[in-house]
């Protein structure tokens, strides 16, 4: 599997669409792993954690549902002209997707 990484962090779409929602349930696993999720100096009570949470997960999962479609190696949130000709996913040289 071949990915061109820098391409992809070049484009504002895929920081924000889909690295940015994978940070913040990854942070929330860790977070959840070790149980701290107290800011310092603040006492915050299960129902105030649960809200907060829910709604991280929320601004996460809106937007990777919809950045899902987007070809994150193209300038913009459209497809390259070339990839609209397609009629199934374009092979690689080799004979692979």
């Amino acid at each position: 599997m071949k990915i061109n990484w820098k391409a992809r962090f070049k484009n504002p779409i895929f920081i924000v669409g889909k690295f940015l929602p994978f940070v913040l349930f990854a942070v929330q696993a860790l977070l959840a792993i070790i149980n701290v999720f107290y800011p310092i100096g603040y006492e915050i009570t299960d129902a105030m954690t649960n809200e907060v949470l829910r709604w991280l997960n929320g601004v996460a999962i809106a937007l990777l549902t919809l950045s899902a479609p987007i070809d994150d190696t193209t300038d913009g949130i459209s497809d390259s002209q070339q990839a609209l000709k397609y009629s199934e996913p374009k092979k690689d040289v080799d004979g692979r997707w």
